[in-house]
């Protein structure tokens, strides 16, 4: 033990006595009065100093061997003997805290029986502790309040500025439609089928864009739309654009739930609408795999009925297996290549509305795949088709299409990479991260 230099056991009674007398706390000591039956009944002030005069029974010197029954009344004091009854009969220290509101004033008491016969109060005025607790709990429902009407004020713009922003984006998205809209009105009078395409690609880019504000649109978050659904949407406009027939080129989609941002999203469905479309225009061409205008074409006269097929040739990599009439085929097909005619032939099976022509060299559907995933914190393309594969020789990252120029634009602003796999088909895998919101000055 820490010497101290005073030797508590060497203090006299006069030491104890002003000790007790200066103290803030008040201290008082009763004799515990019993009846027969060993019920506290009463208490007798044996001590109390200068600080008990604050206590809950305003104790004070000159009360000394006074009874507080007989000082206060019993009504007044019953409370405070049966206090004295459960800790004498528990002999566990009492704590509390009560209020006075004669003299507007909290006090913190701790009450023992360290004798059978004695009772001890230890009394704490905690009246300015109380007040600066009060007062911080009123300052506190004041900033409550204040935080919940600018809260409030906070909410109401922000429901303003969101409506606003889709509303932006519900107009951005018209406004691209509207030319979009254009575009097609114009193709019909245009006589060069080159400029057709030109004219069919710009109206997919500008569609690509309106998708996405579409998304946003229609988004309970304004930030970011969910990419897989845009894809979908991509392919499915395309297919529908150039009219393909699913009987003979198909897509399949494997998509992850993935939210991106505008400043990501926009980039890279452009990229996505290139890259599907050159699947559709060039992995599988109108002669791979079919016949010539020579191979089939119609003549006036045949056991069919008024018109019949001569088969003058066939290329020596396909074999025409079965011709077989579901109905009689219509004069539009007269003198042309089945498979020119045809809308409604399935894989790798040329036909027109009277015949169909079964190729069995190649059983293998034209397919086309694009598949989203995320891997490490970073999103990953694939678009992949089982077409003629990428013309040998060729950097698609240094040539003169402006569809594979553009990708490789949009590949380095959203600042990620692109690989591509010929060896089966045409396959490009494309990796990126997304985009941080960049501040518009």
């Amino acid at each position: 033990m820490k010497n101290t230099g005073l030797d508590i056991f060497s203090l006299t009674s006069e030491d104890y006595y002003t000790i007790f007398e200066n103290m803030q706390e008040g201290i008082t000591v009763y004799r515990i009065v019993y009846d027969r039956n060993g019920n506290v009944v009463d208490l007798i002030i044996k001590y109390a100093n200068p600080a008990s005069s604050t206590s809950r029974v305003f104790i004070n010197k000159n009360f000394r061997g006074k009874s507080i029954t007989k000082l206060y009344g019993s009504n007044a004091v019953s409370s405070l003997i049966m206090e004295v009854n459960e800790i004498v009969s528990t002999g566990k220290i009492k704590k509390y805290e009560t209020y006075s509101p004669t003299i507007d004033s909290y006090f913190s008491f701790s009450a023992f029986a360290p004798a059978n016969d004695l009772y001890v109060t230890l009394t704490t005025d905690i009246t300015e502790q109380k007040k600066a607790e009060q007062y911080l709990r009123n300052a506190h429902d004041e900033l409550e309040v204040k935080v919940q009407e600018r809260t409030s004020e906070l909410l109401a713009t922000l429901q303003e500025k969101e409506l606003l922003l889709r509303e932006i984006h519900h107009r951005v998205k018209n406004n691209l439609q509207i030319i979009s809209s254009l575009l097609n009105l114009q193709i019909p009078y245009i006589k060069d089928e080159q400029s057709v395409e030109f004219f069919k690609e710009s109206q997919n880019r500008v569609k690509s864009i309106s998708m996405v504000h579409e998304k946003l649109y229609q988004s309970k978050n304004l930030d970011k739309i969910d990419f897989g659904s845009y894809i979908s949407n991509i392919v499915t406009n395309l297919f529908q654009t150039y009219d393909v027939n699913q009987n003979l080129i198909e897509y399949d989609l494997n998509l992850d739930s993935i939210e991106l941002n505008i400043e990501t999203s926009i980039p890279c469905g452009l990229i996505i609408t290139e890259l599907v479309t050159n699947s559709i225009k060039h992995a599988f061409p109108t002669d791979y795999g079919s016949c010539s205008e020579s191979t089939i074409s119609t003549t006036e006269k045949s056991e069919f009925g008024n018109g019949g097929l001569q088969i003058s040739d066939l290329r020596s990599r396909n074999e025409i297996q079965h011709l077989q009439q579901k109905q009689d085929y219509d004069s539009r097909t007269k003198g042309n290549c089945i498979s020119e005619v045809s809308k409604s032939p399935v894989l790798r099976t040329y036909g027109f509305e009277g015949f169909t022509v079964l190729d069995t060299e190649k059983n293998e559907k034209s397919k086309i795949w694009i598949k989203l995933y995320s891997d490490n914190g970073k999103f990953r393309i694939i678009i992949k088709d089982n077409g003629i594969g990428f013309p040998e020789g060729l950097n698609f990252k240094n040539t003169e299409s402006l569809g594979l120029q553009l990708v490789n634009l949009l590949i380095n602003q959203v600042d990620g990479s692109i690989e591509l796999n010929s060896e089966t088909g045409t396959e490009f895998k494309i990796e990126f991260e997304e985009l941080k919101y960049r501040e518009r000055i």
